[in-house]
């Protein structure tokens, strides 16, 4: 009896993951934005700047900066290349170190993504072989979930009733966003099938805005809210002649062997016959948000592109007028903070107070990274 009710549980299980709903992809805000934007100064956008130098220390020197969250007054910073969650002050002072790689059943091998979430007050640490790591917020581990079956795992964050919604870079016959139950792990709703290789282009497509989380690919301009039983579409963007044709995406699914696709897509973006790719979609109560990656590599340019709400301007540029860069990391109702590219450095001489432009000349090549915050106005 007990091995037919586990049976029917099973069975009632994989009947609702495999119930995947249409994507609601017609109603929704168009945001119209012509990308040939004029100059944009500082004062446009911002009232304030600030220089954040983060404290180096032999216990915490960073390498590359994927990901921050502000949590009570703290930076928590991610990199994913010294795989940790590294604390500072608002100020940069180095505070810990959350996670360490190892062995131990606190500990990890490969993580790709790190989440805190806010309700719960418990941070999770996403391992690429499908399991989460959970501490509580001063960094004490509490245990460990394990995922459904999937070949990876990229990216974590919640649902409106804080289940946990996880993204997978899969073929087109699986599903890229699974829904979980946050007690039992079961999944709830599974959607998303698209191409494996342009699902590549944004790795981490989720974000968070009024504790609403939203998803967002890279060479498709809808943005869509991600409900627990299905994904709608929020607002999507309008390039007009700029915009990525549904026909390019089309004949790059149609190339069946995956790594010669990957190779014409790599062609195409360094040739700009695919324009670009949209990566860190974001929002606030002022502004939508997005970067826009053309050709390929480290060094490709980043555009930014800021649309107001309450009057529908838009703000298109690589540079401020001034001279600096911005490529904002953590988006909050406030500010932005973006970190600071060594070329620009002589560009803040002009914009900086003298005691906040010498907290980046006193850096040193090896030191850690300076950020930039930046107050809305």
């Amino acid at each position: 009896m007990k091995k037919y009710i586990l049976l029917i549980i099973t069975i009632i299980a994989c009947v609702s993951s495999c119930n995947i709903k249409p994507i609601d992809n017609f109603k929704c805000i168009t945001l119209k934005v012509n990308l040939k934007g004029d100059t944009v100064k500082f004062g446009d956008l911002f009232s304030k700047m600030e220089i954040i130098p983060l404290e180096t220390l032999d216990s915490c020197l960073i390498m590359n900066i994927e990901k921050i969250e502000l949590h009570n007054n703290q930076l928590f910073i991610f990199d994913n290349l010294r795989p940790a969650l590294y604390v500072f002050d608002k100020k940069g002072k180095y505070i810990k170190q959350i996670g360490k790689k190892g062995e131990g059943p606190d500990e990890f091998q490969v993580i790709t993504d790190v989440f805190i979430d806010k309700t719960r007050n418990v941070i999770l640490f996403l391992s690429h072989f499908g399991s989460v790591l959970i501490y509580d917020i001063e960094g004490n581990y509490i245990g460990r979930e394990m995922l459904p079956i999937k070949n990876n795992y990229y990216s974590i964050a919640t649902t409106e009733n804080n289940n946990w919604v996880l993204w997978s870079c899969v073929d087109a016959d699986e599903s890229g966003i699974t829904v979980v139950n946050k007690d039992s792990m079961l999944p709830i709703y599974e959607t998303w099938h698209n191409d494996r290789m342009l699902d590549m282009g944004l790795m981490k497509p989720f974000y968070q805005y009024n504790k609403i989380s939203f998803f967002s690919s890279a060479y498709q301009n809808t943005v869509y809210q991600i409900k627990t039983d299905s994904l709608i579409s929020a607002y999507k963007w309008d390039f007009n002649k700029d915009n990525i044709k549904s026909g390019m995406l089309e004949a790059y699914s149609k190339i069946k062997n995956g790594s010669k696709r990957n190779n014409k897509i790599l062609k195409d973006l360094e040739e700009g016959i695919l324009p670009y790719s949209m990566e860190r979609h974001n929002q606030n109560e002022q502004y939508y948000y997005v970067a826009l990656r053309k050709g390929v590599g480290i060094d490709r340019p980043w555009i930014n592109v800021f649309y107001r709400k309450k009057d529908h301007s838009t703000f298109v540029f690589e540079q401020i007028e001034e001279g600096v860069s911005i490529r904002p990391i953590l988006f909050t109702n406030e500010d932005i903070i973006s970190t600071l590219l060594p070329e620009d450095s002589f560009s803040y001489k002009k914009m900086l107070p003298q005691n906040e432009y010498e907290k980046i000349v006193s850096r040193n090549s090896d030191d850690n990274p300076c950020l930039v915050k930046l107050s809305f106005k």
